[in-house]
């Protein structure tokens, strides 16, 4: 009977019908991305498209790191779907998790019954610490990472977002509506906040024509969150950084998603780069290292982007601001097609996965450079290489053997004779995101 049944373990909800049964089964954890040593849901959705009852079903959940009593499904009737859940803590990484159907009343696949049973494998990405990936406009259900949602309006959609593991927020307005006092601001979110679910994201603060405006909107955040403590809040932000609003983010914001657009510099890359040095240096100044995410825009309603440049936008994000939890995007129905599916793509490459990169790199003598070598991805990296080219030709094989993530190592490299010039280059690999691999790597010449 089992090739009647779809186990669906979805990653995102779908506009599947019921009837459609799946053949890759994939997992959904609740929170969508769980942070290693924290309780995690496992869910898995179990769906019968024949014409018949299914009987008593036992669903197990199990993985090297754990193994968790079955969860039984009394019956399924025909048509029908029903959850199954377990709670559970992991370890940083890939996490494999194997999902078992058995049932004693009940010939799966032609077994016998009594040993009939069915097994699905999948793996479960576990990160050192949260990780935020907001979206401003709710089409991104199919998307693996979307976690915040800035944009959700219904309940059902809100219900679906979080049956992802996602966080649902409904918009509030902010400085479009900057005529209002201290207690209009705070009113409508707190209004907004107790008739949908919980989470608002404002849209935007920073406004740089009048500064009174940026202190009432900093006021009415903190009266909100002193009100309503336990809500979420999520603060889009326009313009520069100023003393108000940051301050304000501190102590009363969850998520502050700064907004940094290819087209404010004229799609130069190099202002784009500095327009994120300068916003990163007033996340650090102001601690907020832990809630601020560069926002990106993916549409067309400004100039848009094409895959490369989403890319290199990324990398120069994890350059110089390598502690940054995460991204935000700016994205609509004028979005071109397929890259928000690479972004998604890219938040695990450059955020989830381990991320190894040169921090920093110094000529401390004339014959030894001493670089700083470090993971500012999510999960721990092993069996870091990186080769050391004396004029062309291989001077030395360094390797790593593990790299936590946050932690960093220094490395001397030194060499004798003379010389024209040392050339270091980090090995890409399977296991970890190499920064810029592109490059050609770091390169010294000899002085003259």
């Amino acid at each position: 009977m089992l090739q009647a049944i779809a186990l669906l373990l979805l990653a995102g909800l779908t506009s599947a019908s019921k009837e459609e049964v799946r053949p890759l089964p994939r997992l959904l954890t609740v929170p969508k991305i769980p942070v290693a040593g924290e309780p995690f849901q496992l869910k898995a959705e179990v769906h019968n498209p024949s014409d018949e009852t299914l009987p008593e079903l036992k669903v197990s959940f199990s993985s090297e790191g754990f193994e968790i009593e079955p969860c039984v499904l009394k019956s399924l009737p025909p048509g029908g779907t029903a959850w199954a859940t377990a709670r559970c803590t992991a370890a940083a990484g890939w996490v494999e998790v194997r999902v078992t159907l058995s049932s004693d009343k009940a010939s799966l696949m032609g077994a016998v019954p009594g040993q009939s049973q069915k097994t699905f494998v999948n793996e479960v990405p576990v990160v050192a610490k949260p990780l935020w990936f907001a979206w401003y406009g709710s089409n991104v259900q199919h998307l693996r990472y979307a976690n915040v949602i800035t944009t959700v309006s219904e309940q059902e959609e809100a219900d679906a977002f979080r049956a992802q593991g996602a966080i649902p927020c409904s918009w509030a307005a902010g400085v479009c509506k900057r005529e209002r006092s201290v207690d209009k601001f705070a009113g409508d979110w707190i209004r907004r906040l107790d008739g949908h679910w919980g989470a608002i994201a404002i849209d935007e603060f920073g406004y740089h024509l009048d500064p009174k405006v940026d202190q009432r909107m900093a006021e009415a955040l903190k009266k909100v969150r002193k009100e309503r403590p336990q809500s979420f809040l999520v603060a889009w932000h326009v313009a520069f950084a100023n003393d108000a609003l940051f301050s304000a983010y501190r102590g009363a914001a969850d998520l502050v998603i700064p907004e940094i657009y290819l087209n404010y510099e004229g799609g130069r890359m190099d202002g784009f780069e500095q327009r994120v040095k300068g916003m990163a240096s007033a996340v650090r100044k102001y601690e907020l290292e832990n809630k601020a995410v560069i926002g990106l825009s993916t549409t067309t309603d400004h100039t848009g982007v094409n895959f490369e440049e989403l890319e290199e936008m990324f990398r120069i994000v994890k350059r110089v601001f390598p502690e940054s939890r995460g991204m935000g995007f700016f994205n609509s129905y004028r979005t071109i097609k397929g890259i928000p599916e690479r972004a998604d793509e890219l938040c695990e490459k450059y955020y989830v996965m381990p991320v190894v990169q040169v921090l920093e790199a110094e000529r401390t003598q004339k014959r030894t450079v001493r670089l700083t070598l470090a993971n500012t991805g999510g999960m721990e990296a092993r069996d870091v290489r990186m080769c050391v080219r004396k004029d062309d030709r291989l001077h030395i094989e360094e390797a790593v053997d593990s790299l936590s993530p946050g932690e960093q190592e220094q490395i001397l490299i030194q060499w004798k004779g003379p010389w024209k010039s040392i050339v270091v280059e980090l090995k890409p690999s399977d296991q970890y995101t190499v920064l810029d691999e592109a490059l050609d790597g770091l390169v010294w010449e000899r002085d003259r």
